[in-house]
């Protein structure tokens, strides 16, 4: 009878061993959805648990299990729990952690502070784990970008009554909500090859595959360029947009930042810190965060940065990193997974919310290779971006192929939900009215309508101003823009108007574009396309009391070539015919008078040269747009007037020239400075002397002197700067009850020689209609806030030179308002 026995005590055995209990999950992040390294588990009743892998995935082991609760932590996260019970495997799936703490703050006196010793050891092995430190890199980049819309209340808005009219939009939207209320928005994919070499300095990117499609038209939204940016842990500053932000291994990083290390953990048999930094100061312009750090080698494995949420920083909130490194062989840790995420709020306690994620993935990574060395040998400029024949059409069943990981299910619901709505009528209506409220054109077939701030203006010498703009758009012409307007006085009883054409004939890789014009108007000190000039809506209300405001008619026949080179050369040719019609409290024209030709009539030729290297750029249907260049922008000028052509009166020679500079001080914010000068030959009325460009408007306009009016001083040779330094919060992060308004504080200073030939003070009478400033200097100063309820920008600026200065205040000191909208 011993068989049936042992029979019987091996059936037990597995009948044990098979009602085993299992309980199995992985813990992520509940914004990044990536998994959280090292994570402790445990049961609080059977005190059972473990300490979660690299992939953040545990699996728990029991005999029997009671109902209990599964208690989930990580440093830098709200503690998670979850209730468990039931028999077999319990698979929780992704278990989620959310950023922050549980409140009280933990204080640990020691003699030696771990962080400060372990940072000092990281900051010794940067020179040999810096990816910078490769002659040379490339690798394949696979980048994921998904923006969505939150915070919309459609059931609220459905409800009042200034949403009414935009029934029609609100209703199809609701159907494209998912289930926490979000709204795709604009969805991208991009793989590309990426290239570096550190001596001399080159990079290299060829897109071969793109798929975007969405609501939101990408090339106008800065959040992107953010989401779609490189970073590397160990430099010194983190660019965050047109802004610096020093970075947790910069080499003096440890006068900005608190470091410590709260946990280790032994995997595989290495020991790795947790090596946790945060700013010193509240409002500060860091980072807070934490970095596993590998023992013995002190190199960086995966490393998360918050941005503080207390920095100087607009529309912007909530702006992480996180970036993954895995070694390539022996020492040779290279970034696998970069993530960045970033939410653009507006005003509000539940603010509209742009809430994009951009992935990035790289493989096929290859350091110091000749292959690369090859590439850069047949490439001259330093930066250079290539696409592939077709790189914008492939099949969603090529997609399949090239994506290193699929689409989980709510990418692809978004995918879908978005292209089926893009097609239909009502997101065509959307574009419309958008359109409409942020440009200031209305759409209709192939033609736009505007600007509707522009439709009406007020001014002493026209009385009530009336104005209709009319443009053709991309459905007349894709290389081709025509805009025209007319405009009427009520007081004059005339009318005006100006016509004009743009023609692309290239795009890329360089831009040519040719531009014919006749304007025929009151100059309102309008230079070029797409500014705003007096005769708007909003005028009226800001401009300058005191002051003799000065008419002049402009008639205008011009025609212009550009040339953009991709090196960032340009050139802009110009032939032009202008007849100028003194109006009010200007010289007459008869005294202007030279026995030949027309008094105030001009012919002339000119060309502009333009060097701005490297420099990026925005391409709009019809126009180029400057974002960035980190060198200076070099610009010369002439201009050469010929007599007896078209009735011309006048032989004169102009030149002139400027270099600008935007570049960061980080950590001490960040400048902007501006040189000019320039000389003309010839004895000549004041339309082609140097007016110096003054603003008549309380308006902030950062290329004018605000103190001067115009057509005040006059100068035919001159020299000249304008200066912004922008520090970041200032003296509004000292003060504690003003650290949440986020205001920025700057300061500016313009300055200005010039002087005037006698010959032309003679013929201007510049006694009676202007000033001169003969060999003497202008100048005035000013500080200033930005950032005020996000949109707004006020400057206090003070006229200190020439003296005496004018007894009238308004000259002397000024408050100017601006509105900007900067992230």
């Amino acid at each position: 009878m011993r068989v049936p026995a042992i029979i019987l005590l091996v059936f037990i055995s597995y009948s044990a061993i098979s009602q085993d209990i299992i309980i199995r999950g992985r813990i992520v992040d509940a914004d990044t959805k990536l998994p959280i390294s090292y994570s402790s588990v445990y049961l609080k009743k059977n005190l059972s648990g473990q300490t979660a892998d690299s992939s953040g995935v545990f699996s728990i082991r029991l005999s029997r299990l009671l109902p209990d609760t599964l208690v989930f932590s990580h440093v830098g996260y709200r503690t998670g729990k979850v209730a468990v019970r039931g028999e077999g495997v319990i698979d929780l799936s992704d278990l989620e952690l959310q950023k922050g703490s549980d409140g009280g703050n933990v204080i640990v006196n020691t003699k030696v502070n771990k962080g400060l010793f372990l940072w000092r050891k990281i900051m010794a092995r940067k020179p040999l784990y810096n990816p910078d430190r490769f002659y040379n890199y490339a690798y394949e980049e696979y980048n994921k970008l998904n923006v969505e819309v939150k915070n919309i209340n459609i059931d609220r808005m459905r409800d009042q009554l200034i949403f009414k009219p935009f029934s029609f939009i609100i209703n199809p939207i609701a159907g494209m909500r998912d289930s926490a209320g979000n709204l795709p928005g604009y969805l991208m994919e991009t793989i590309n090859d990426y290239a570096f070499q550190r001596s001399p300095r080159k990079s290299y990117e060829f897109i071969s595959s793109n798929n975007s499609f969405g609501m939101l038209p990408a090339n106008t939204f800065q959040l992107l360029t953010l989401l779609k940016q490189r970073v590397n842990a160990y430099d010194n500053f983190i660019r965050i947009l047109d802004r610096d932000f020093i970075g947790p291994f910069y080499d003096h990083a440890d006068n900005y930042y608190s470091f410590s290390v709260p946990d280790t953990q032994i995997i595989d048999g290495i020991k790795f810190f947790r090596f946790a930094f945060r700013p010193k100061r509240s409002g500060l312009n860091a980072f807070e965060g934490y970095a596993w750090v590998r023992l013995g080698t002190y190199e960086l494995r995966d490393i998360s940065m918050n941005l503080n949420p207390n920095a100087v920083i607009n529309y912007l909130r909530d702006v992480r990193f996180y970036l993954q490194y895995i070694s390539l062989g022996d020492s040779l840790p290279f970034m696998r997974t970069m993530k960045v995420m970033a939410n653009l709020e507006l005003i509000g306690k539940k603010p509209f919310t742009l809430s994009g994620t951009q992935t990035t993935t790289l493989t096929h990574t290859v350091v110091n290779s000749d292959s690369v060395t090859r590439l850069f040998d047949k490439q001259d400029l330093p930066d250079v971006t290539g696409y592939a024949k077709g790189y914008n059409h492939k099949s969603a069943a090529d997609w399949e192929r090239l994506r290193p990981d699929s689409l989980n299910p709510q990418e692809k619901r978004s995918f879908s939900v978005v292209d089926s709505f893009v097609k239909t009528g009502q997101y065509v209506k959307v574009q419309k009215n958008f359109k409409f409220l942020g440009s200031g054109y209305w759409e209709t077939g192939n033609w736009d309508i505007g600007k509707w701030y522009n439709f009406f203006s007020t001014n002493r010498r026209e009385g009530q101003r009336f104005r209709l703009d009319l443009s053709s758009n991309i459905y007349f012409n894709r290389n081709i823009f025509i805009h025209g307007y007319v405009a009427y006085g009520v007081k004059d009883n005339r009318f005006k108007g100006l016509t004009e054409s743009y023609w692309v004939l290239k795009r890329e890789p360089s831009f040519t574009r040719l531009h014919v014009l006749y304007k025929n108007d009151i100059d309102n000190n309008v230079k070029q396309y797409g500014e705003i000039g007096d005769d708007n809506i909003f005028s009226v209300a800001i401009r300058k009391p005191g002051g003799t405001r000065k008419f002049l008619s402009v008639k205008d026949l011009r025609f212009e070539a550009y040339h953009r080179r991709k090196s960032g050369l340009s050139f802009d040719f110009m032939v032009a015919k202008q007849e100028y019609i003194p109006l009010e409290n200007l010289p007459p024209a008869e005294i202007f008078a030279t026995g030949k030709g027309r008094p105030l009539n001009n012919f002339c030729l000119g060309m502009k040269i333009r060097f701005a290297y490297l420099e990026k750029y925005l391409i709009s249907d019809y126009f180029k747009y400057s974002l960035e260049t980190k060198y200076p922008v070099i610009t010369i000028m002439g201009e050469a007037g010929i007599q007896n052509v078209f009735q011309s009166a006048y032989s004169y020679h102009k030149l002139g020239g400027s270099v600008s500079h935007d570049f960061s001080i980080a950590p001490l914010g960040r400048i902007h400075a501006d040189f000019f000068g320039g000389k003309i030959y010839g004895t000549l009325p004041f339309t082609l002397l140097e007016n110096h460009p003054g603003n008549d408007m309380y308006y902030f306009n950062d290329r004018l002197f605000n103190m001067m009016y115009r057509f005040e001083y006059l100068s035919d040779q001159y020299a000249g700067f304008h200066f912004q330094h922008s520090l970041g919060g200032s003296v509004f992060r000292i003060l504690p009850f003003m650290r949440k308004l986020k205001w920025n504080q700057f300061w500016t200073a313009n300055g200005l020689w010039g002087s005037l030939s006698e010959t032309n003070r003679q013929l201007n009478r510049s006694d009676l209609y202007f000033k001169t400033l003969n060999g003497r200097s202008y100048f005035e100063f000013g500080t200033g806030m930005e950032n005020i309820l996000k949109y707004f920008r006020i400057d206090c600026i003070w006229r200190y030179l020439p003296q005496p200065l004018p007894t009238e205040r308004a000259v002397d000191f000024g408050v100017f308002g601006s509105v900007q909208f900067k992230l």
